[in-house]
């Protein structure tokens, strides 16, 4: 099991976003749109395999044949990110096993650079479909998760990532898939895929609201339990 760090709530009038951030995550100059992976400390690492999905383009992504499949540009997403931040009303252990890989590969690439927080994941108990064994395997592998347990007011049932990389070609897929086998594979499920490049404001309003949950009242830690 799990346990939650204690914390207050808030009201909604009270949640706004986060104010000007020191810098844009998308500058309008100086951004590159090619992807160039970060030398590893020790060794040669092997080829990034990047999305389908050129890194400078926004698309939409509906799990249609003959398009990208949402999983797969995901865990690729994943593979060429930095950081990543996740909002996901409902986490599963059938989809978190299918990224499970890549977020410990995430966790393990963040270590030698001394980042702290390379995967933040915010998500709910609403009507109970997160998996605990799911969260508590997050919690584990070295994620910082915080959860709202308040399904009354707020109900979070928000479904985006964010992905940050140090050389700018930051991107975020938004909309109605959560963690699930069945949502990243089966579902028809909508993503927009939203890239620095074409929509750096949009980005930076992501990050905005992120922060504004992260740190809100409304949300708890949790780690897993010795």
């Amino acid at each position: 099991m799990f346990e939650a760090a204690s914390g207050g709530t808030a009201a909604r009038s009270d949640l706004v976003l986060a104010g000007p951030l020191t810098q844009p995550l998308c500058p309008v100059k100086g951004l590159r749109s090619s992807f160039r992976p970060a030398r590893p400390a020790l060794g040669v690492s092997p080829p990034v395999i990047l999305p389908q999905t050129p890194l400078a383009e926004s698309a939409l992504l509906v799990n249609a044949s003959g398009e990208p499949s949402l999983g797969r540009e995901l865990t690729r997403e994943l593979a060429s990110a930095d950081r990543v931040d996740l909002l996901c009303a409902f986490v599963k252990r059938s989809g978190l096993r299918f990224v499970l890989d890549e977020l410990a590969a995430l966790v393990a690439r963040a270590r030698p650079r001394g980042e702290r927080q390379p995967l933040r994941v915010l998500t709910t108990t609403y009507i109970g479909a997160s998996d605990i064994r799911a969260i508590e395997e997050l919690a584990r592998l070295g994620t910082e998760v915080r959860i709202s347990y308040d399904d009354r007011r707020t109900r979070l049932h928000a479904k985006a990532w964010l992905f940050h990389r140090e050389n700018g070609s930051h991107t975020a897929y938004i909309g109605s898939s959560n963690l699930s086998h069945a949502a990243l594979h089966e579902g028809l499920e909508w993503k927009v895929r939203l890239a620095c490049r074409d929509a750096g404001p949009l980005l930076d309003k992501f990050r905005a609201a992120f922060e504004s949950y992260w740190d809100s009242g409304r949300v708890r830690a949790v780690r897993p339990r010795p």
